[in-house]
């Protein structure tokens, strides 16, 4: 299954947008420089050639089959270069050749980090041309840098994207704070900053337009002619300076205008937060709760509500006044189970049918609350109660009765809703305040320590080992020469970045990015050195991990070219020997004995040529240039594999079982992959048992994000492995009597598998079967 092009493009967000003078400049670089009439910077989608700029000429795209630049895509990977097209082998009958006159091409295909090919970077001409290799350079150059504009362009709308969503979070903390009642007010210590929000001035009686200053804070002033704002101060400065330093909530309330305001306080060494609820509603609610329930009580009391009797047998029902009153019915009409049950709602009816079973069942009363809908459309809730009465052990009738409790249910949601809604804000802004995992520290201008944030402090002492009493000089020893180079004239934009490396407790050293900025503050006419940090060992590892796999690719090549040296010579000369063996055969006087050994020595001979053929095939395929990825669709070359391999045998001679994903996609090789497959399903099929139908299962399970396990299990024969289960991957370990075998199937596939970075396992039983374990690392992690 084919990965569509426009899908990975889009992430891009590059189709079908305006023209931009920074690739304008590229093209029209490359045009003056190779001396051509055309340019371009061509995207490939599914369908179409796509012109990002374009030089010399007015069209907006084309369709690939008229595409030079998609076969460049599809076919030349590494760059195309054709000085008369009508000569090339495979463009010359290209549309673009024989209708558009396009004669001269040259382009460099625009990949990403993963290999993936966006589109190309070309000039052409309609007349042959030639270029030197300066020019082609050049070329190539400019064709990378248009993918680095590409990066930038879209991780540009990446950030736009983040700032748009932040503004829109603001302005939606707003817009909560006005329409729940709910205000934040949010000091930060470090930065010197206040956000009060507008709603705080409602609840605290202030002034439409005041506002908090962090002066005003600082200087601890509280204002005596606002009362309110006064009791806020007084109780943020006694939870803080009395209380414990951890981050955590503390809760207060005060009244405010005759409203009941509740308070919840979270502080720490670098901001204050404050949210404040306004729990009037919530007092009033309850308030008027307990009042309907007394009145409820009342009501029961002097039975004001309605009875009822229900006969099973007939299904008949008799209503007191009261109960015709609730159901808004008439008294003149007859009713029935039926005609009652109508006015309850599906879940409610539902509820009533168990209550019925249960109270027939258990022999007891039953009392709950149901949902009535009359039939002018408005609703009710009905406290409905009833005792069966039995004679005989059969249940002749239920005599209860039904209350009115609408009112009282939907003060107890409302109240209900207002907690949900005051517990669930308070969750909010407490994930908003905790999600810190960066590295924060503030020297000031003497170059002492003004603030470390937690993570730092925890990270520092408790994965590097550090102490609170040395940490300080550490951090001073450690930041000292790049705050001297900030403080050089000659760096602009006041801003620096490096990087550190630091052992943790268990002996790994663990890499951290830092960017440094130099502020002044204005209060205090002073400067401060902020310098930020993130935790990078994790990416350096993947790059450490890549680099060793490039490395062992090339050692193994190089190893396979000695190899094959070595074993070629080795069975060339074993044939030379035979042929040798031949002409010796001429003293043998008997006839039969003479046939018999001619047999023989051809039969080894046709044997070692085969073996030959195979080493300098495989060996041919590891010399090959480094592994080229892809993304292959691992289901569909499986699929292939089996087909292709089984196609000489009737259905109702094997049966195959995949367990994996039709869509499971891996950055890999199909060509190896399907090669590596192919041994190991053709040993299914050659070592099938000849007491059972051949039974393949074949899985693939994800470990991690950079490894895939794939399985594949027979019913075969099996072998016996005894202690060594590496034998099977060696040269010429056979281990079964097949005529033709040489053991080269397994010795091979390992070698490919090593190629692509995994590892391969085998596990088999004697005539119960084998499974064959192979792990492939995703080559984009």
């Amino acid at each position: 299954m084919d990965i569509s092009r426009t899908k990975v493009l889009q992430s891009y967000q590059i189709l079908d947008t305006e023209p931009e003078g920074v690739f304008d400049d590229l093209t029209q670089l490359a045009a003056s420089f190779c001396k051509t009439r055309y340019a371009a910077i061509s995207i490939i989608d599914d369908d179409r050639q796509w012109f990002k700029s374009k030089v010399g000429f007015d069209l907006y795209e084309t369709p690939n089959d008229e595409s030079i630049c998609y076969q460049l895509v599809s076919k030349y990977h590494d760059g195309l270069y054709a000085e008369d097209l009508k000569l090339h082998d495979y463009l010359s009958h290209h549309p673009a050749v024989s209708q558009k006159n396009i004669r001269f091409y040259a382009g460099y295909p625009i990949k990403s980090d993963s290999n993936f090919i966006l589109g190309s970077f070309c000039v052409f001409d309609n007349e042959p041309q030639a270029l030197d290799e300066n020019q082609l350079s050049q070329l190539e150059i400019l064709s990378r840098q248009a993918m680095q504009l590409i990066n930038l362009k879209k991780a540009n709308l990446s950030l736009k994207s983040k700032n748009e969503s932040l503004n829109s979070k603001l302005e939606f903390f707003e817009i909560f704070s006005r329409a729940q009642g709910v205000a934040i007010l949010q000091i930060d210590l470090c930065d010197k900053k206040v956000y009060w929000s507008s709603k705080l001035n409602e609840l605290l009686n202030l002034p439409e337009d005041f506002y908090l200053t962090f002066d005003s804070f600082e200087l601890r002033k509280l204002f005596p002619d606002f009362i309110y704002l006064k009791k806020l101060l007084r109780n943020i400065y006694k939870n803080i300076w009395t209380g414990s330093k951890d981050n955590t909530f503390n809760r207060f309330r005060i009244q405010s205008n005759k409203k009941e305001l509740l308070n919840l306080l979270y502080y720490n060494n670098r901001s204050i937060f404050v949210i404040v609820f306004d729990t009037s509603i919530f007092y009033m609610l309850r308030n008027k709760y307990k009042y309907y329930a007394h009145l409820m009580r009342q009501i029961e009391r002097v039975s004001n509500v309605g009875g009822f009797e229900f006969f099973p047998k007939t299904n008949r029902v008799n209503f007191t006044s009261n109960s015709y009153k609730i159901f808004g019915l008439e008294k003149s009409e007859q009713l029935d189970f039926q005609k009652i049950y109508d006015f309850f709602d599906d879940k409610s009816k539902s509820e009533i049918n168990e209550d019925l079973l249960k109270s027939k069942s258990q022999r007891k009363f039953y009392c709950n609350i149901r949902k009535l809908i009359l039939r002018n459309g408005d609703v009710r809730w009905l406290k409905v109660s009833a005792v069966p009465i039995f004679s005989e052990k059969k249940i002749v009738k239920y005599i209860g009765s039904v209350l009115d409790v609408t009112d009282d249910y939907n003060i107890k949601r409302e109240l209900t809703n207002k907690l949900e809604l005051i517990e669930k804000s308070s969750t909010l802004f407490n994930s908003v305040v905790e999600g810190n995992q960066i590295y924060v520290v503030i020297f000031n201008i003497m170059g002492e320590i003004e603030f470390c944030n937690k993570f730092l402090e925890s990270t520092y002492i408790n994965e590097f080992g550090y102490s609170k009493e040395n940490l300080n000089n550490h951090l001073k020893e450690k930041f000292s020469n790049y705050i001297e180079k900030l403080n050089d004239s000659k760096l602009e934009n006041n801003f620096l970045s490096f990087k550190t490396v630091e052992l943790d407790l268990n002996k790994i050293n663990k890499s951290i990015s830092w960017n440094v900025s130099f502020n002044s503050v204005l209060k205090n006419n002073t400067c401060i050195y902020t310098f930020i940090g993130i935790d990078t060992t994790e990416l350096e590892q993947n790059k450490f991990q890549n680099d060793k796999l490039v490395d062992l690719a090339s050692k193994q090549r190089k190893s396979l070219i000695d190899f094959n040296n070595i074993v070629s010579h080795n069975l060339r000369s074993q044939v030379a020997n035979l042929h040798g063996l031949l002409n010796l055969l001429d003293l043998v006087e008997d006839n039969d004995e003479h046939d018999l050994y001619i047999d023989l020595i051809k039969k080894t001979t046709q044997n070692l040529d085969s073996v030959l053929h195979q080493l300098n095939k495989f060996t041919t395929f590891s010399n090959s240039d480094p592994v080229s990825v892809e993304l292959v669709n691992v289901f569909h070359v499986l699929e292939n594999v089996c087909s292709s391999l089984l196609f000489k045998f009737s259905k109702s001679e094997y049966s195959i079982i995949y367990s994996l994903s039709p869509d499971l996609i891996l950055l890999s090789s199909e060509e190896y992959l399907s090669r590596i497959f192919t041994y190991i399903i053709d040993n299914c099929i050659r070592y099938r048992s000849d007491k059972r139908v051949l039974r393949i299962e074949i899985s693939a399970t994800q470990i991690n994000s950079e490894t895939l396990l794939i399985e594949i299990k027979d019913n075969g024969v099996g072998i016996e492995l005894g202690n060594d289960p590496d034998k099977l991957f060696r040269l010429y370990s056979n281990y079964h009597s097949i005529s033709g075998d040489k053991g080269f199937g397994l010795f091979f596939t390992k070698k490919l598998v090593n190629l692509l970075g995994g590892s391969i396992t085998i596990q088999s039983k004697i005539d119960v079967g084998t499974t064959v374990s192979i792990k492939i690392p995703n080559n984009e992690t």
